[in-house]
C-alpha cells in the first residue's frame, strides 16, 4: 500500500484490460460484466474471445489459458484459475469454458475448482438434468486461503453444535453445484440442508451463505445474494469484510446481510449491519442501496470493545451481539408432504454468530 505504480506497469495493465476482458466489455450484457446475468442464452454469454489470455507478473512468465470448447478438463481449470488470481478478480465473470456437458461436469468430483482458490459460476439452457444440456463456465470469485476457510470452518462448526440434539432435522456443510431454476449453476460457501428421514436430505438447501472479502464489490455481493432466494431457497446470508478503514491497522469495515423468501415470493431484505470495529468509509459503501442503507445496524463499537479484549467469544455485559437469528420458517423444515409442522417441537431457533465470522476473517487476513 502506498507504492507508486510506474507508467509502465500502467500501460501494461492497460494492455491487459484490454485484451482479457474483451468479452466483457464487447457483447456481454452489461449486467454481465458487474455480476450475475439472468439471461440463460448460452450462445449470448460466449462471445468472450477464445484466445490465449495472459498476465503478466515481474518475475516470472505471464500465465496463460485458453478458453475450452466441449469439456473442462482440470489442467484447463487449473490454468484458468491461475490467470484469474494473478489479476485479482478484476475479470470476474471470466469464461473459461463452453459447450459443456451440464451433467456430466456436476458429476465429475475432480473438478473441484476450491482446490485452485476460485469459485465457478455457470449458465444453460434447457432442462439441468438433461445429459444433452450444454453449459458455459465461468470463473466468478476467489476464495482466498485461511481469511475464507477459518470463517466458514467456525460458522459451521457453531451451527453443527447448536444442531448436535437434532441430528435428523439438518446437514451443515459446503455446497456445490447447486443448480438454480433460473438457468445458472452456482456454488455458495456453505448451506443448510433439511433432512427428510434422517438419511436423505432435499436436493435444494433452506439456506445458503457466501462470504467475501476480495474481488467482489458490495454491491455485487448484495445483488448476487438476493438472487439466490427462491421458492427452493428461502434464506440467503451475504458477509463482506472491507478491510482496514482510511488505513487505520485494526480497524475495519465488515457488513452482514440476510434475505429471506417474502409472502410476495420476492426476495426481502430482513437483516443489515455494520459488522466491524469501525464505521464504514463513504468509498466502502459506494454503490450500497439505499434499502440496505435504511436498514443497516451498527455494531461497531461493541466489535471494537470485544476485539480490543481480545475476546474469542462476544462477552460484552450490556450490548448484544451482532448475529443473525435463523426460525424454523428460515429454515423451511419440511416433511414429505412439504409441511411445516415435521420440526423438532424444542428447536425454536439457529444463529449464525457474526462477530466470530467478521473477526475470524479478519485476524487470518493481518
Amino acid at each position: 500500500m502506498g507504492r507508486k505504480k510506474s507508467k509502465k506497469s500502467g500501460r501494461k495493465k492497460q494492455r491487459l484490460s484490454n485484451g482479457l476482458s474483451n468479452g466483457l466489455s464487447n457483447g456481454q450484457p452489461k449486467d454481465l460484466r458487474n455480476g450475475r446475468h439472468k439471461s440463460s442464452n448460452v450462445e449470448m454469454q460466449s462471445s468472450q474471445l477464445d484466445t490465449t489470455a495472459e498476465a503478466s507478473t515481474p518475475t516470472a512468465a505471464p500465465p496463460t489459458f485458453a478458453v475450452m470448447d466441449g469439456a473442462l478438463t482440470l489442467g484447463g481449470l487449473a490454468a484458468a484459475a491461475k490467470v484469474f488470481c494473478a489479476h485479482d478478480g478484476e475479470m470476474s465473470p471470466m469464461l473459461i469454458a463452453r459447450n459443456v456437458p451440464l451433467v456430466a461436469w456436476l458429476k465429475d468430483a475432480t473438478l473441484n475448482a476450491r482446490q485452485f482458490h476460485v469459485i465457478l459460476w455457470g449458465t444453460f439452457k434447457g432442462d439441468p438434468r438433461d445429459p444433452a444440456t450444454l453449459a458455459a463456465i465461468y470463473i466468478a470469485r476467489r476464495t482466498p486461503g485461511p481469511a475464507h476457510q477459518q470463517a466458514l470452518g467456525n460458522t459451521m462448526m457453531d451451527l453443527a453444535r447448536q444442531a448436535i440434539n437434532f441430528p435428523d432435522a439438518f446437514y451443515v456443510g459446503p455446497c456445490e453445484g447447486l443448480t438454480l431454476g433460473n438457468g445458472e449453476v452456482s456454488e455458495p460457501d456453505m448451506a443448510i440442508f433439511q433432512r427428510i428421514d434422517g438419511l436423505r436430505c432435499i436436493a435444494h438447501p433452506c439456506l445458503v451463505m457466501e462470504l467475501d472479502h476480495e474481488n467482489r464489490s458490495f454491491p455485487v455481493l448484495e445483488k448476487w445474494t438476493k438472487e439466490y432466494i427462491s421458492v427452493q431457497i428461502h434464506t440467503a446470508v451475504g458477509v463482506k469484510i472491507f478491510g482496514d478503514q482510511d488505513g487505520e491497522v485494526g480497524r475495519f469495515g465488515a457488513v452482514a446481510l440476510m434475505y429471506v423468501l417474502g409472502e410476495d415470493g420476492a426476495a426481502t431484505l430482513r437483516f443489515a449491519a455494520s459488522i466491524g470495529t469501525a464505521p464504514l468509509t463513504p468509498e466502502s459503501m459506494r454503490g450500497m442501496s439505499d434499502e440496505v442503507r435504511a436498514a443497516m445496524q451498527h455494531f461497531e463499537d461493541g466489535v471494537a470493545h470485544e476485539a480490543a479484549l481480545h475476546h474469542v467469544r462476544w462477552a460484552h455485559p450490556t450490548l448484544a451481539p451482532p448475529r443473525i437469528e435463523l426460525t424454523v420458517d428460515d429454515l423451511w423444515y419440511q416433511d414429505e408432504d412439504n409441511l411445516l409442522g415435521a420440526a423438532p417441537p424444542n428447536l425454536t431457533s439457529l444463529f449464525i454468530d457474526l462477530y466470530t465470522v467478521a473477526m475470524s476473517a479478519y485476524s487470518a487476513m493481518t
